[in-house]
């Protein structure tokens, strides 16, 4: 009887313990699996991050470049824009030159004297006439000049003898309304401004 119930109880330990590693090996199995799943899943993740982040890089880079592309755009617009301002004043000069336009009388002040220049003839870039200068005895000389169109720099001469002869340097307006500049003294380089309008 004792043989018996040692035979039972043996066999109940057998059974016990190999359900109990069955019960374990199934239970790792399950971790395995869990594991294999989570690291799936991890995988996926980062995955899925990088594409995103490759698409963020991507949708920058576009922007930037649209971005560089409209500023140099902008940039073409201001230069053609410029050129063709340029062009026009450079055209409006030639056209005064074209229609006798220095040719009449020009008035303002040099040396804070009030100054009549008056252009009597005109041939090309060059011409000639008379200038006063309303000083206390007004001075008057016969002048002589010549205009450089891509400059718009006029230049002219006294061509009567005195103590007071020089040469006037000077610009023309845009709009070939107004010659500013200076006039310099031969004996003594004296400069004083001017500015004269056209009637």
């Amino acid at each position: 009887m004792k043989t018996i119930q040692k035979k039972k109880n043996r066999l109940l330990l057998f059974l016990t313990i190999t359900l109990f590693s069955i019960f374990v090996l199934s239970a790792c199995d399950k971790a395995k699996e869990t594991m294999d799943s989570a690291t799936e899943t991890v995988s996926d993740a980062a995955n899925k991050v990088g594409e995103t982040t490759k698409d963020v890089a991507n949708k920058a880079g576009e922007a930037a470049g649209e971005a560089v592309d409209k500023v140099g755009d902008a940039a073409k617009d201001v230069a053609n824009k410029a050129t063709e301002t340029a062009k026009d004043a450079a055209g409006k000069v030639m056209g005064v030159f074209a229609n006798n336009g220095m040719v009449g009388t020009w008035t303002g002040k040099l040396d804070s004297r009030f100054t009549t220049l008056t252009i009597t003839k005109q041939d090309g870039n060059n011409f000639e006439g008379k200038i006063q200068i309303n000083y206390r005895t007004p001075i008057k000389q016969k002048i002589k000049g010549s205009f450089n169109v891509e400059t718009k720099t006029i230049t002219m001469a006294d061509q009567l003898h005195s103590r007071y002869k020089g040469k006037y340097n000077g610009k023309l307006s845009d709009d070939g309304k107004t010659y500013s500049g200076t006039f310099t003294t031969n004996v003594d380089k004296k400069k004083y401004k001017f500015n004269l309008i056209k009637k």
